[in-house]
C-alpha cells in the first residue's frame, strides 16, 4: 500500500524514481554515505566509543572527526584511512575518494559506474541532508538530481533524439526551436501551448525535461509503456517540490519542516 500522505518521506519518493529507472541495480536505501560504524572495523567502533568525536561521526562530520582521529594513540591508521575517504565522498569528490579506498574488507565502495554512480553519489549527499536537517540544502540538489535522472531515463526510454535537439552555447545546452522545427513539430506544438508567447531557446531542464516526458506518453513516444507510467506516476507525487525549491533558491528563506510539509505534503524524514 502507499505510504499515507505526510508521511512518505521525500528521499524515499526520490529512491522510488532511481529503483524505477535502475530496476536491475540495488543503490542500497539507507545506507550510510561510508562503512564508518560498521562492526567489523574495531577501530572505528573503538574510537566511537571511547572518544568524544562520536557525535561528529553520527552528524557526518568527518573532516572534523578525522582530524580528532589522527591525534589520538587509541584510533588505528586504518579509521583515520576510512574518514579521509568518507571526507572526500561527502565532498562529491567521487575520484579523490575512490584513490584513497575502493573496497573494504573485501567489499566493493562504488558498486556502480557511469551515470548511475553519479546519481547514486548525489542522492547519497542528500541523505546526508536529510539526516542533518539542512533542509534548505536539500531543496536546492532536488532539481539538479531530477535533471540528471530524467536526462538518463529520458536517452533510455524516450525516441524523442533530445539530445540532437539541443544546440551548445557557451557552455550550456538549450534545447532549440529552429531544430524542433526541423525535427519534431508536433513536440514544439506542445511546448508552445505550454508558454505564453510560444517556446523560445532556453536551456535543457528538469521542467523542459518533464514536458517532454509528458507529450511523449501522450504521443507514444516511448519504448517502454509501463516503465513510463511507473516515473510519470514518480513525478507527479514530487510535483510541488519545484515551488518549494524555487523559493530556497531565489529568496531568504529557511526551509522548516512545517514548511516543507505544508508545501510538498510529505516529511523530510520518517515519523
Amino acid at each position: 500500500p502507499e505510504p499515507r500522505k505526510g508521511t512518505e518521506t521525500l528521499l524515499g519518493r526520490l529512491f522510488s524514481l532511481g529503483r524505477v529507472l535502475f530496476k536491475n541495480q540495488n543503490p542500497a536505501r539507507g545506507r550510510k554515505l561510508c562503512v564508518i560504524g560498521h562492526p567489523a572495523c574495531n577501530g572505528a567502533r573503538e574510537f566511537k566509543n571511547q572518544n568524544p568525536a562520536l557525535s561528529l561521526i553520527d552528524s557526518y562530520e568527518y573532516a572534523a572527526a578525522g582530524k580528532i582521529a589522527r591525534r589520538s594513540a587509541l584510533v588505528p591508521p586504518e579509521a583515520s584511512l576510512l574518514f579521509s575517504h568518507a571526507e572526500r565522498r561527502s565532498m562529491l569528490l567521487t575520484e579523490e575518494a575512490k584513490a584513497v579506498l575502493r573496497e573494504y574488507e573485501g567489499k566493493k565502495l562504488f558498486p556502480f559506474t557511469g551515470k548511475t554512480e553519479e546519481l547514486v553519489e548525489y542522492f547519497l549527499l542528500m541523505q546526508i541532508d536529510q539526516e542533518t536537517g539542512r533542509l534548505s540544502n536539500l531543496m536546492l540538489r532536488v532539481i539538479p538530481f531530477l535533471y540528471e535522472f530524467l536526462r538518463a531515463y529520458t536517452a533510455k526510454n524516450l525516441t524523442i533524439p533530445i539530445r540532437s535537439l539541443c544546440e551548445p552555447r557557451n557552455g550550456v545546452r538549450l534545447l532549440v526551436r529552429e531544430r524542433l522545427t526541423a525535427q519534431e513539430k508536433e513536440l514544439l506544438a506542445a511546448l508552445d501551448r505550454e508558454f505564453p508567447y510560444g517556446y523560445r531557446d532556453q536551456p535543457l531542464s528538469f521542467y523542459l525535461l518533464s514536458l517532454c516526458c509528458t507529450y511523449a506518453g501522450e504521443a507514444q513516444r516511448i519504448r517502454d509503456a509501463k516503465l513510463h507510467t511507473a516515473v510519470m506516476v514518480e513525478l507527479e507525487s514530487i510535483a510541488d517540490i519545484r515551488q518549494l525549491r524555487n523559493e530556497a533558491a531565489h529568496e531568504i528563506v529557511n526551509v522548516t519542516e512545517d514548511r516543507f510539509r505544508q508545501k510538498v505534503g510529505m516529511g523530510y524524514r520518517k515519523p
